[in-house]
């Protein structure tokens, strides 16, 4: 588990708001990481969750990566 991964199962486990995580994210892309890379670490975090609403949660995380989502709303689309 690289630094990431821990960052974001903590943030996850202390109950972060949505906004906050995808803030995160969005400054991991701004920093160069990929779109692929990033959904790796959130599909490994998915491995780590505790419970059904953490799964969720990073679920909907990889919608916003992927784009599964509203235009206005992905991580890679739009210069978010």
């Amino acid at each position: 588990m690289n630094d990431i991964s821990k960052k974001l199962i903590n943030m996850y486990r202390n109950q972060f708001a949505d906004g906050e995580i995808r803030a995160f994210l969005i400054e991991q892309k701004d920093k160069g990481m990929r779109k692929e890379e990033m959904l790796a670490i959130l599909e490994e975090c998915r491995g780590l969750s505790r419970n059904d609403t953490e799964e969720d949660r990073i679920l909907d995380m990889m919608d916003y990566v992927s784009g599964f989502c509203s235009s206005f709303a992905g991580i890679f689309q739009n210069n978010a």
